[in-house]
């Protein structure tokens, strides 16, 4: 034991021998964990010190990070947690300036630049960093229910900042790295762990003209659903990312479709209403824009009901069908075609989202 450990006397050769195998346990400690993550049946908790210590800023804010088992560095992402952080905060950082945000005319901002290539690289950039967004918010999400938007912005927020403070090389921290490094950096350590499916799909879609590119922001509500369904190599539903996003947009459309129907049917019965004696009066006019509807859409007067309850619930699409119904039903006592304003926000919403108008139990 002495010769091994190096040491001149046998007490302080057992002191050694102990320390050593304390590095080990904890070291050994580590490595089980690591396996246990790339286990089906493994649930990490921040009791559990080793977890605690290694995401340290999620266990403090109180987040279940059960989501490591399979969304990092498991069976639907190669990835780890940390490369996937930063790779957030480096896109974020290589963020262009917009036109919109700029207070200058359009020659002013674009001066020499062509508009088109200028668009399209600021429509590549924000595939990326959504790509890395929604890689962590859509598994932190499905353990995580009850925590709103809001409150994972404020800890990307504050998590980008720890980012920002911490060492790149050399005693010099990311937020001081310049931008054509921080291109740098994004280009060697981070474009090689996107999925390979979604990174042929930001490749072609930027070969394309930027008007027949498909709009990462502009699809935010069609893409980031997908990452909910999408496998390690970054298809989705067995599809190809690019196939996938182009049939959801088709459908997307469709929608739109429903949407304007809705809106031209309630627009014909408003003015029937308006001929009426008494235009609060309830007299089954919203029963004929719901049968008409439903209809042209499923062939049958009665829509079919698709459970809102099992969905995320969209807050935007609530409210703006709030605001607009309740500034065209000022002058009529709350009411819309003699229904009170909730019934009728009920139905647009469920068309909006689903297509039907029935998706909230009991309505």
């Amino acid at each position: 034991m002495i010769g091994l450990i190096g040491q001149s006397t046998p007490n302080c050769a057992v002191r050694c021998w102990r320390r050593d195998m304390k590095k080990f346990l904890f070291l050994l400690l580590i490595c089980l964990n690591i396996e246990a993550e790339n286990s089906e049946n493994a649930v990490l908790t921040c009791n559990d010190p080793v977890t605690n210590f290694r995401w340290s800023e999620l266990c403090k804010s109180g987040f279940n990070v059960s989501f490591m088992v399979d969304y990092f560095q498991g069976k639907y992402n190669d990835s780890s947690y940390r490369d996937n952080r930063l790779c957030h905060y480096l896109s974020l950082r290589l963020s262009l300036p917009k036109y919109e945000d700029s207070g200058k005319t359009k020659e002013e901002f674009y001066e020499d630049l062509d508009e088109e290539i200028y668009l399209g690289l600021i429509n590549q950039n924000e595939g990326m960093s959504d790509y890395f967004l929604h890689s962590f918010y859509t598994p932190f999400k499905i353990f995580n229910p009850t925590v709103t938007f809001e409150a994972f912005a404020e800890f990307i927020k504050e998590d980008n900042q720890r980012i920002a403070d911490s060492n790149y090389q050399d005693n010099v921290s990311y937020k001081s790295v310049k931008y054509n490094k921080i291109a740098d950096i994004l280009g060697k350590k981070c474009l090689t762990i996107i999925r390979h499916s979604y990174s042929e799909f930001i490749l072609n879609n930027s070969k394309k003209s930027y008007n027949k590119q498909i709009k990462i922001r502009e699809s935010f509500n069609t893409i980031k659903p997908a990452f909910s369904k999408m496998d390690i190599k970054g298809k989705v539903e067995g599809l190809d990312f690019e196939v996938w996003i182009t049939k959801a947009n088709a459908k997307k459309i469709q929608v739109s479709e429903h949407k304007e129907l809705w809106t031209d049917l309630l627009t014909s019965w408003v003015n029937v209403q308006v001929m009426s004696p008494d235009y609060n009066e309830d007299y089954g006019h919203m029963d004929q824009v719901i049968s008409q509807f439903c209809i042209s859409v499923f062939n049958t007067p009665v829509c079919p009901f698709v459970d809102a309850s099992k969905h995320e619930f969209n807050q935007k699409t609530w409210n703006d069908i709030n605001k607009r119904i309740i500034s065209a039903t000022s002058e009529t006592n709350g009411r819309v075609l003699g229904r009170p304003v909730i019934e009728y926000v009920k139905h647009a919403y469920c068309v909006s989202e689903f297509q039907t108008t029935r998706c909230f139990e009991g309505h």
